[in-house]
């Protein structure tokens, strides 16, 4: 144990003092972070190589160990030495992460890369041979490969996405770490708990500098680095934890950056957009736009990331109830979280399924609807367009239905004749609902045209402000039942239908004074 502390404690100091030297170097020669208001909102020039010291600290930490015999580089992961494809791919996929920071990669071409190296570390021995929670069934080989380089790749990518606040990336990956670290002890791993820690402490020693307000960013070089090792990490722990659940237990462990990402890919496929196109929708910047400050942001997410840590540790060995708890308990967090988080996308898919729970009632509106069309065409009188109506919107959600008609029309509806200069009339209408004030209401008006473009009427549809979800097919009431009725007006004048007809006409003081048709007549 003792060594192990000493290994935190040493990456923490070489990190500290590497990325001090790395900070003042990439301000010097112009490798910085410029601010642009939209995703980069800072109000400076910050470096963004910090990974450097992350990477650096551990380095030295395992050099060192390595050379005094500590422990021991192996080509394949058996056994309970470090593996030499989690050396090699944490070295190579730095490099490529440091490269972007310095000239730029485009995005193919970086997932290109991360491909190649996870595919070379699925070579050397790091691989997803089984699922535990499949009773332990080896996968065959090409299956065995993609979920390797599916997993690798795409927690490496975690980690990058969730990099766009002051310390935000960091703080996860050392909540990560130290999981892993207390799985692989638990394991009796002790180099695997060794490399977990190093890379905590190392991790630790750049937050000294990132944590808000940040005078120095991770950079490509450092998330890819911390994601790719922590995934690597993930597999290695997958396969020797004593425990059914040793597949949940990274997921689990790295439950921010892997809710960020899914949030992320939902979001973008929602909006039609592509995958990886860049925005400000990620967990911390929902946060910053509701209010909270970077330091607050990084403290909220610094207690769900210590959340998902201490859950994935209690996984190890767990006991039926233990096991409940843990997947309530983290299933309860991550939907009141996405919840608090107001997002617009998910707000939309919630009103979908909540009208989707409630389609029965849309279906039948739209049926009235429906069978009014035919009642509407065949309709010849006045009273018999007023059934007609009445049939199409009863007992539907419209809390009222007018229709708005010029006074020669009216008065075949039954409406004594108007004050001389007015233009429409209100020539029958239904309520559903009691009488509210105009602002409780907002109206859909759909009106009858002319060939010459001028307006001959009007069917207005009052809906509730407050009311949870339209059922009604404004578009079917629009398309279809709007033009039929249109045609029957149309006939009724040709016809001269007599006067008379006596229509059920609603109260309507609440919303009298609404403004809704100038020059119109309530009665």
């Amino acid at each position: 144990m003792m060594l192990l502390i000493l290994a935190f404690g040493a990456a923490f100091a070489v990190s500290l003092v590497v990325t001090y030297l790395a900070r003042g170097w990439a301000a010097r020669v112009g490798i910085v972070d410029i601010p642009d208001n939209a995703r980069r909102i800072h109000d400076r020039p910050i470096p963004r190589v910090g990974g450097i010291g992350v990477y650096v600290g551990v380095a030295a930490v395992l050099g060192f160990a390595v050379s005094a015999g500590g422990i021991v580089l192996r080509w394949d992961s058996a056994g309970t030495d470090v593996p030499f494809g989690l050396v090699l791919g944490g070295a190579a996929m730095f490099l490529v992460g440091l490269w972007d920071d310095i000239r730029s990669l485009p995005a193919r071409a970086k997932l290109a890369a991360q491909v190649l190296i996870a595919s070379v570390v699925f070579l050397l021995g790091i691989r997803i041979e089984s699922l535990t929670v499949l009773g332990g069934a080896d996968l065959p080989t090409w299956l065995s490969y993609g979920a390797t380089v599916f997993w690798i790749v795409g927690i490496t990518n975690a980690f990058n996405l969730i990099d766009g606040s002051d310390g935000v990336a960091a703080g996860s990956a050392i909540f990560a770490a130290l999981a892993m670290g207390a799985v692989f002890l638990m394991s009796g791993q002790f180099s695997g708990a060794l490399v977990a820690l190093t890379l905590a402490g190392a991790t630790l020693g750049f937050l000294f500098f990132n944590f808000p307000p940040a005078s120095i960013f991770l950079g490509d070089c450092g998330s890819l680095f911390l994601g790719f090792t922590l995934a690597s990490l993930g597999v290695i722990t997958s396969q020797k934890a004593p425990t059914v659940l040793a597949v949940a237990i990274p997921v689990v462990s790295f439950g921010l950056p892997i809710l960020d990402t899914a949030l992320a890919i939902v979001r973008r496929f929602l909006r039609g957009e592509p995958i990886f196109k860049p925005d400000r929708g990620h967990i911390h910047h929902r946060l910053r736009d509701l209010g909270h400050s970077p330091r607050a942001v990084a403290l909220l997410l610094y207690a769900a990331s210590a959340g998902f840590a201490l859950l994935s540790i209690l996984l190890v060995r767990p006991t039926g109830s233990v096991l409940a708890v843990v997947f309530l308990v983290a299933g309860a967090v991550v939907w009141i979280g996405v919840q608090r988080l107001h997002l617009p996308e998910l707000l939309e898919v919630q009103r979908i399924v909540h009208r989707g729970i409630r389609q029965r009632r849309a279906i039948a509106a739209n049926i009235r609807i429906r069978e009014a069309v035919g009642l509407l065409d065949r309709a010849r009188t006045a009273e018999a367009v007023c059934a007609a109506l009445d049939h199409a919107f009863d007992g539907g959600e419209v809390a009222m239905v007018e229709l708005w008609l010029p006074h020669r029309m009216a008065v075949a509806f039954g409406r004594p004749t108007p004050p001389e200069g007015v233009g429409m009339v209100r020539a029958w209408s239904r309520m559903n609902a009691p009488p509210r004030s105009v602002n409780e209401l907002w109206e859909v008006r759909l009106p009858f045209r002319a060939q010459d473009g001028s307006t001959l009427g009007s069917l207005s549809l009052w809906y509730p402000v407050d009311g949870d979800h339209v059922f009604t097919d404004l578009s079917l009431v629009a398309t279809s039942l709007q033009p039929v009725l249109h045609r029957a007006l149309a006939a009724m004048e040709r016809n001269e239908i007599p006067v008379g007809v006596r229509s059920r006409v609603a109260p309507v003081a609440a919303v009298a004074g609404a403004g809704a048709h100038d020059g119109a007549y309530r009665l």
